[in-house]
């Protein structure tokens, strides 16, 4: 996309959250080959993708927040006691999405094809773009 990503910023954020007790941001590859931030955490709780992001929203610019969210219960870790950033599972894109509610009218379908094109996910009237995987560029 063009910016500079600080993943030990993101992770520092991430673990400024509420409950959120140690945390992990990865770049990985999704399905159309693009790079995508991925967060993962642990927390004394659990917590909602939405709220993480929602709070990292206020202090990370927007190319700066994860596209996924996976909460562990534990971090797999290296010999030396750290996280096995490599151990980290692939993030699945059906976590991400809320229950799906079709489209009604005519508009809502012709914005859901062009998602559903855009981002290669299925797109239902209460999904955010950003949320199932849309970003700026991507938007234009």
């Amino acid at each position: 996309r063009g910016y500079r990503i600080e993943l030990g910023e993101i992770e520092a954020k991430i673990s400024q959250a509420e409950n959120v007790t140690e945390s992990a941001a990865v770049i990985r590859k999704n399905k159309a080959d693009e790079n995508e931030i991925c967060a993962y955490f642990t927390a004394d709780q659990a917590l909602s993708p939405e709220d993480l992001r929602k709070t990292l929203s206020e202090s990370l610019p927007e190319y700066m927040i994860p596209a996924h969210f996976i909460q562990m219960n534990q971090f797999p870790l290296t010999a030396n006691g750290k996280i096995d950033k490599k151990a980290l599972p692939e993030p699945q894109a059906e976590a991400v999405q809320k229950e799906y509610v079709a489209p009604k009218t005519e508009a809502e379908q012709k914005l859901a094809d062009i998602w559903e094109g855009i981002l290669g996910v299925k797109a239902g009237v209460t999904d955010n773009f950003f949320t199932i995987g849309g970003h700026s560029l991507k938007g234009m």
